[in-house]
């Protein structure tokens, strides 16, 4: 039952994804009918943009859910996603918090974004095979955190890395907290553990 109802939500994802390869933070559907009705964006700059950490996710979530169902369409959808991920982070670089800003001066980034694209990536490129474009996207990223916005010598703060959530809009303004974050810290580590070769999956218990 419940494994039914989780293939039947992720199916129900797959509307998020917009044709580009881009997501949509949430999506609208007929609650008689549950026809889908249209995306928008609780999270990001404005319905029509990308919120980088919603896209995140798709991109390991969808991995995951090819993982424990086998369904093609889930794996499409995470190499999707991926690729528009990739393409729209330039080396050496994580994510802004969102892909299709319009306010150019805006650069603040999003490290959970990036931490979890990375974990997504790794997947991937254990499904597919195709280690040398979705690992080096993954370790350019993972690097960049270690490098630009790791906190692990920094005894004064109690996260492992900075700028780990930074969106939302709230009365026509956006919301910046540049602390860290809890779930962005987990997946920092998992993609670190998950980099030297060890599975740290807790999906997968």
């Amino acid at each position: 039952m419940y494994a039914r109802a989780a293939k039947q939500h992720a199916y129900a994802a797959l509307n998020n994804v917009r044709e580009d390869g881009s997501t949509y933070h949430t999506f609208n559907f007929n609650p008689i009918t549950g026809e889908p009705i249209k995306g928008e964006n609780e999270g990001g700059y404005s319905d029509e943009s990308c919120w980088s950490r919603g896209q995140s996710w798709a991109v390991y979530g969808f991995s995951l859910a090819y993982l424990h169902t086998g369904c093609k369409e889930f794996l499409d959808a995470a190499i999707k996603c991926a690729d528009y991920f990739i393409a729209n982070t330039p080396k050496g670089t994580v994510p802004l918090w969102d892909f299709k800003l319009d306010d150019k001066t805006d650069t603040n980034v999003d490290t959970s974004a990036a931490a979890i694209a990375c974990c997504g990536l790794y997947t991937i490129a254990e499904i597919t095979g195709d280690k040398q474009h979705y690992v080096e996207a993954a370790d350019d990223m993972l690097s960049t955190l270690i490098k630009n916005h790791s906190h692990v010598f920094d005894d004064e703060s109690e996260a492992l890395m900075d700028c780990g959530y930074t969106g939302a809009i709230e009365n026509g303004k956006r919301i910046v907290n540049q602390s860290g974050t809890i779930f962005g810290d987990y997946f920092y580590m998992e993609a670190l553990v998950r980099r030297t070769g060890h599975s740290v999956r807790i999906w997968d218990l």
